[in-house]
């Protein structure tokens, strides 16, 4: 079951009047990235379904254009509980490894897949994850 949190609407940080931002909580993993949440925005398309516009780096199990239903908390936050519409987008991560082919840079990976024909997004951040 995936859950999330974001800003309701009027919130501080609302890019449009129907954009949400919605946080997904999973759980970590031993190894991978210290965190236990990632935020994507969404657009609004009902009183508790989103359309996400962002690719997630972090949650599994959702891609960017794929509908979400979200429940609403006291403060206002949107909390997902489950994906309602597939958007046949897959999300593939690459983190480049320093002492591989392309070295430590991640736009030297994201150049390398224009030849593939896929997009990418690249992270500026350095992150560090165990052997």
């Amino acid at each position: 079951m995936m859950h999330a949190v974001g800003t309701s609407a009027g919130a501080a940080g609302e890019q449009a009047a129907d954009r949400i931002k919605v946080w997904f909580r999973f759980v970590s993993r031993e190894g991978w990235l210290p965190y236990d949440k990632e935020a994507l925005w969404a657009d609004r398309l009902g009183e508790d379904t989103a359309r996400l516009v962002n690719v997630p780096f972090l949650q599994d199990g959702v891609a960017e254009g794929e509908v979400v239903r979200f429940i609403t908390d006291p403060e206002g936050m949107h909390w997902a509980v489950e994906r309602v519409e597939a958007s046949g987008n897959c999300t593939v991560r690459v983190i480049p490894i320093p002492a591989g082919p392309l070295g430590p840079s991640a736009q030297a990976v994201t150049g390398s897949s224009r030849r593939l024909a896929w997009a990418g997004k690249c992270s500026a951040r350095t992150f560090r994850l165990s052997p």
